[in-house]
């Protein structure tokens, strides 16, 4: 490379990055404004509470005068002294960013990380105009698949593909980067696993089933040691800012965190859990005792279903919730001694099914939730929600749903016959052959084991994993443009002319 072409290096960069930005903001482009899901205004309530207690305002000026009233104050009297755990305090300071300068501010913030992820994979796997590969890939996964609608979705979903993207660089390429690059790939896992729970697990199966296949020397690599170790400290780094959260909550604060029950909800719809509850209570005291006869119901019905008749964790009085939330290990356990073979194959079922549960119409807040907006959501907010397409018009939701699907389906194909061939060819194994397996591995294994985690521990859902799909149209773009196969005539076929 001659010193006018690397000169010109990083502006090829920049601007294949800006270029990058404005096609992964395709959705919120069309839609006027980034995506608002049901849970948004719950992570902003929690940063704003955060900022009114570190810096004190009169409640009739500033930011606190914008929550509606019927909102309860972060661990007053009226709330019981009790904070719901799952919204996390550091997304919702990005959120909490957005909304005191633009909205459009973490959208932009999203889509500038996964531009830049995707640009640096393109340059270090296929070198050779690597900027037009990446943008093409970006055009195809940003308008007929699902990157674009949750890197404009004001929630942490996007980035679990992020996590995944990164730890997969860092694994491949991590000879070619410089000190802040690999500081700025920890930097994106330590903060994708502290915005959400899930993302913690992923990472932490991805890291153990890659060790698992050291040990099982299924793979061609060296000692995990220095793999693991990034992993490592971004799933330290995540315990320490949860444990830092609930110590601000229950030591600085004076209130007592609780979790949503997941499992318990999981368990009685999938029956086991009812079934236990209906032959054991009132004998085994459970809180879910005095619910027995609602269930089973949908799980998030048993979590949100406010309605005393069919209602049961979002039914109950505040210490019932959580009495259900503190006794949810001791239920799950129980649960699985009394039907083990019923509750261990619901489960994996239900992780298996989510695998091709992808869906989208139903995630962003449309004029049909136009109560529940008002009565969540900060008036400014609620404006702008209600001036995007997507809230006046759902059909479009259903659009980017169908290509999505259209667009995961025939990726698996590809994936198929790329992987196939790659396999029936056989490999060198040159570094860059060893690099392009540790990006494969890392991001299926990504897209299954959030499907596995999510659908075991919480249930089938279809956004968990639309917000990741994207993933395997950028694995099947990746093999095609850095590795192509070239496509040999059987033997088996007769020579042309040939009687």
């Amino acid at each position: 490379m001659n010193h006018e072409t690397h000169k010109a290096e990083p502006t090829k960069f920049v601007v294949a990055l800006l270029v990058s930005v404005v096609i992964v903001l395709v959705v919120p482009i069309l839609n006027g404004g980034p995506v608002i899901f049901y849970d948004t205004p719950s992570y902003l309530e929690h940063a704003t509470k955060f900022a009114g207690i570190l810096f004190p305002v009169d409640s009739s000026v500033g930011a606190a005068a914008l929550l509606p009233e019927s909102q309860k104050a972060f661990g007053s009297p009226e709330a019981d002294n009790i904070v719901t755990a799952g919204r996390s305090l550091y997304y919702g300071l990005l959120i909490f960013i957005g909304w005191v300068t633009s909205l459009w501010t973490p959208a932009i913030f999203q889509a500038l990380v996964l531009s830049w992820l995707v640009l640096l994979l393109f340059k270090f796997a296929s070198p050779q105009a690597w900027a037009a590969k990446a943008i093409v890939t970006l055009a195809v996964i940003s308008i007929f698949g699902s990157a674009s609608f949750f890197a404009g979705l004001l929630m942490p979903d996007v980035w679990v593909g992020m996590m995944v993207l990164a730890l997969a660089l860092l694994w491949a390429y991590e000879d070619r980067m410089s000190i802040w690059t690999k500081l700025a790939m920890l930097a994106i896992m330590i903060y994708s696993v502290v915005v959400h729970a899930s993302h913690f697990a992923i990472l932490g199966a991805v890291t153990v089933f890659f060790a698992v296949l050291w040990m099982l020397k299924l793979h061609r690599a060296e000692s995990p040691v220095r793999k693991l170790a990034m992993p490592t400290i971004a799933l330290v780094c995540g315990m320490i800012g949860m444990v830092a959260w609930t110590l601000a909550v229950t030591v600085g604060h004076g209130a007592k965190v609780m979790h949503r029950p997941f499992i318990a909800a999981h368990l009685t719809e999938l029956g086991p859990g009812t079934n236990y509850l209906k032959e054991s209570c009132p004998e085994s005291s459970f809180a879910l005792c005095d619910f027995k006869d609602n269930l089973p119901v949908y799980w998030i019905d048993f979590l949100f279903d406010e309605s005393p008749e069919t209602g049961v964790f979002g039914a109950a009085s505040p210490e019932q919730r959580l009495a259900i939330s503190e006794e949810e290990v001791s239920f799950a356990l129980q649960t699985l001694l009394a039907e083990p073979v019923a509750t261990i194959s619901g489960l994996l079922t239900h992780g298996l099914m989510q695998l091709w549960t992808i869906e989208i119409y139903d995630v962003p807040v449309s004029y049909t939730q136009e109560k529940f907006l008002v009565d969540h959501a900060p008036a400014d907010v609620v404006e702008f929600v209600k001036s995007t397409r997507l809230y006046n018009s759902p059909e479009l939701a259903v659009t980017i749903e169908r290509n999505t699907e259209i667009l995961a389906g025939l990726s698996v194909v590809m994936l198929a016959a790329l992987l196939f061939l790659r396999i029936r060819r056989g490999t060198p194994a040159d570094s860059q052959t060893v690099a392009m397996d540790y990006v494969i591995i890392v991001l299926i294994a990504g897209v299954v084991l959030n499907a596995l985690i999510c659908g075991i521990l919480a249930s089938p859902y279809g956004r968990f994993q639309a917000r990741i799909i994207w993933v395997l149209p950028l694995v099947a773009s990746l093999i095609l443009v850095s590795q192509p196969i070239a496509l040999e005539k059987p033997k088996w076929l007769p020579k042309l002319g040939s009687s």
